[in-house]
């Protein structure tokens, strides 16, 4: 077990760090497990969708993970990690590792032990172990507390089974491992002069990148401690308050500690585990999706998924202003370790696979992942200058300041996946879609950290970028993006990536938007710019027809994941359903089968579109049950066991499949539109919290019937096709009942800006009778002459 759990720390479990390089390491696991059977017989014996439950344990793999946004571990492991504190220069930044000095297994010296469960409610965020004893039965609670959220609990409690039976003798064994290689310590001193507390002060080993990080993050750590050996009734509490920062201030989290301390001396342990418990309703209330039906196995992985994303992501009440959050991971925050997990970096997982089910159930937090990209610029606009281009380029890998931090294993991801910067633009350009959010835009805002850029600011940079990486070529009068590395990553340095293409042209065409409203707030978009945008190279084979991946891909090509399918869903671009239909059966023959598990949740739901049922619930299935492991819901990156753990990009692309998939969610500039149908074994979808432009809308849709309710402050058009049916919805609450069909809804007031455009591959289509520029001029002149004559002579 102490090989496994080395192992499961420092393994490279990421393809894109190289495939040799990850099944040299994953060899030897697999050899060292391929006795234990447990990975196989392992079941969730639990009939409750929210709870998951077994009577053994996984490998600590598998193991769960708490978390709150700002704290996070794998349970039972020695290691506790906290949002924004990396060490390692570069490639090699990584999560910095804080001992777990609150790791405590229990054992009963004059006890038998007749039965032990473990299970995860989601519900109330934590993790349960139920003992049985002869005599006592105990319960132990492992959480990150949602409220005081520096602050990670272990609590003990033990109750009689037979009265009279008097206190239960306890050995409590901490295992903290060994000292973290990541801080160096500077003080370790009794707290207060309390005996029973510890705490620690220190740094981080080393900065990220000197040129934007003037100093180490300061760390500090408290914990309490319990006797190694105790006989009690009732409840005992371990708790460990942890924060990190470069400016070293930790009155906050101090402050925390110092009230928890409070409590528990007055003996009010319930009433901890009661405020962390109501501030994980207060989520789930806020946004959640709930399947209904006979299929169990369905229902706990929509609600697994929402739990683990939601465990590595922060939250605040209305009253609280925003704190600084440092994004979102492949692994989650529970994970990020040396060469482990994608070490906690951000890459475009978060904005194309994750960020759209936030953006709809939790469209505050979702924010905080915006101006995670908007507080890390300026390392972007270097970037872009290096390789003489203007505006922002984002890195492929981004943690702490922002600056490129993809390992030296991956040239070409580093220099070659610039797709990146139209992904997080195309999710900027959806969180205004779906929150109208002008503050945002303008910049009106107060938080408790510094923003580099404004939103108008930041989307212009981003369209700069473009405009500045494109290429003219002469010979056929269009533009061309080359020497880049699409989604495909087995595609390492091509031209014309379509979905690249597509995606940049989408981001000028943004900006040209918003420049409207934005107003003095920016410089004009360039015509020169929408020019590009109108006429980047946009490939279709018109012989095969299929959109080729990019210049020179040949049919049959095998590729690693979802890219070109990825025009249809989430750019909603390939709108023609022939030419839909062709691309998802050309691409789903040539895809890896060791790929990772999104490809199939955009296949699902292009089925789904198309009306496809049985090919959808297939492709459906395919996204999310080879990759999710039993008992508790960990997913891996790849089949067979294999990739990053706890593969929260997966869960994102899989929530996508529903909502976008089966709930036939559509968000465009100007509406939001519903189309449900249920999944087999399904009587109900439910979702609560959807939120579209300060309106909470709770949405249920069963066999027959679409019911809405709308919550909130807002004005909102609501229509049905069928029957031509038009709501208006002026007040607090409105309710309303819908046959299951398409539903459009737009909020009331509209910008009197004109919509993106979002045309690219103009030229060809126009003028490309001949491929002589002289003569695409000569035709554009011509053009222009008739609409001129016509403006002014025929008019009149």
């Amino acid at each position: 077990m102490f090989y496994l759990s080395l192992l499961t720390l420092n393994i490279v479990l990421d393809f894109s760090y190289g495939d040799s390089h990850f099944q040299k390491h994953w060899d030897g696991y697999l050899d060292y497990i391929e006795d234990d059977k447990m990975l196989t017989k392992l079941e969730d014996i639990s009939l409750h969708p929210s709870i998951f439950e077994s009577t053994s344990l996984p490998v600590l793999r598998y193991m769960p993970t708490v978390g709150n946004g700002k704290i996070a571990s794998i349970v039972t492991s020695d290691t506790v990690y906290v949002d924004g504190v990396y060490n390692g220069e570069l490639g090699e930044s990584h999560r910095a590792r804080f001992p777990n000095f609150i790791n405590a297994r229990l054992e009963f010296p004059n006890s038998k032990v007749l039965g032990q469960r473990y299970k995860v409610d989601a519900e109330r965020g934590v993790y349960i172990v139920n003992i049985v004893l002869e005599k006592h039965e105990v319960e132990q609670r492992y959480f990150a507390h949602r409220a005081h959220r520096s602050i990670l609990v272990n609590q003990i409690f033990v109750k009689e089974k037979v009265a009279g039976s008097g206190p239960l003798e306890v050995e409590i064994l901490i295992n903290h491992g060994i000292p973290s290689t990541d801080i160096v310590p500077l003080d370790c001193a009794i707290y207060f002069n309390r005996t029973d507390v510890e705490q620690q002060f220190g740094h981080t080993a080393t900065v990220e990148d000197g040129r934007y990080q003037k100093s180490t993050i300061n760390v500090f750590q408290a914990w309490n401690k319990l006797p190694d050996n105790i006989e009690f009734l009732g409840t005992k509490t371990l708790v460990m308050c942890l924060d990190g920062n470069e400016e070293g201030d930790f009155e906050g989290s101090r402050n925390q500690f110092l009230q928890v301390l409070e409590m528990l001396d007055n003996g009010e342990d319930e009433r901890l585990f009661d405020d962390h418990v109501s501030e994980w309703a207060r989520i789930w209330m806020s946004g959640r999706i709930e399947i209904q039906g006979n299929n169990l196995e369905l229902a706990k992985a929509v609600i697994g998924a929402q739990y683990y994303i939601l465990s590595s992501l922060p939250s605040r009440t209305e009253a609280e202003r925003r704190d600084r959050f440092w994004g979102l991971s492949p692994g989650g925050l529970a994970n990020g370790a040396l060469f482990a997990d994608y070490q906690g970096h951000s890459f475009w997982d978060t904005e194309i696979w994750m960020f759209p089910s936030v953006l709809l159930m939790w469209q505050d937090i979702a924010k905080d992942l915006i101006l995670y990209r908007q507080a890390t610029i300026e390392p972007t606009r270097d970037r872009a200058l290096e390789n003489g281009h203007k505006g922002s380029r984002f890195s492929w890998e981004s943690a702490y300041t922002g600056t490129e931090v993809t390992p030296d294993c991956c040239p070409e991801t580093r220099e070659n996946q610039i797709h990146v910067t139209g992904d997080i633009a195309f999710a900027a350009r959806q969180y205004f879609a779906a929150s109208g959010d002008r503050a945002w835009l303008t910049g009106d805002e107060i938080h408790n950290f510094n923003v580099s850029a404004n939103g108008c600011q930041f989307i212009r940079e981003m369209a700069e970028f473009w405009a500045s990486r494109a290429e003219l070529n002469e010979t056929s009068g269009q533009y061309a993006i080359n020497g880049v590395m699409p989604p495909d990553e087995d595609a390492h340095y091509v031209n014309n990536s379509v979905y690249t293409n597509t995606i940049a042209s989408y981001t000028i065409h943004f900006a040209k938007y918003i420049s409207c409203i934005c107003g003095d707030l920016i410089d004009p978009i360039p015509e020169e710019w929408l020019t590009i945008a109108r006429n980047l190279k946009y490939i279709y084979d018109e012989e095969l027809e299929f959109h080729p991946e990019y210049d020179g891909y040949e049919l049959g090509q095998t590729i690693k994941q979802a890219d070109v399918v990825l025009l249809g869903f989430p750019l909603m671009h390939v709108t023609d359903p022939i030419k839909r239909q062709r691309d998802l059966d050309v691409y789903e023959n040539v895809t890896r089968s060791n790929g990772p598990a999104m490809t199939w949740s955009m296949h699902a739901i292009g089925h789904i579109e198309l009306g496809n049922m049985e090919k959808a619930e297939e492709m459906f299935n395919r996204s999310y049950q080879p990759y999710k492991m039993e008992p508790f819901k960990i997913w891996n990156e790849a089949q067979n066991q294999e990739g990053a753990t706890n593969f929260i990009t997966g869960m994102g692309g899989f929530l996508q499949s529903v909502l976008f998939g089966y709930f036939g969610i559509r968000l465009k500039m100007d509406h939001l539109s519903l189309n449900p149908v249920l999944p087999l074994e399904t009587t109900s979808i439910i979702i609560k919290g959807l939120d579209y432009h300060g309106c909470a809308i709770n949405a249920v849709a069963n066999e027959k019937n679409i019911l809405l309710r709308v919550e909130g402050n807002c004005n909102l058009t609501i229509s049905q096709v069928e029957g031509e049916s038009q709501f208006v919805i002026p007040d607090p609450v409105w309710e309303g009942n819908f046959n299951r069909s398409y539903i459009r809804i737009s909020a009331s007031v509209q910008s009197e800006c004109p919509l993106p455009e979002d045309t690219l591959g103009g030229l060809p289509n126009k003028a490309a009778i001949t491929k002589d520029v002289g003569f695409a001029l000569l035709y554009s002149a011509t053009v222009l002459v008739i609409r001129v004559f016509n403006r002014f002579f025929l008019s009149s």
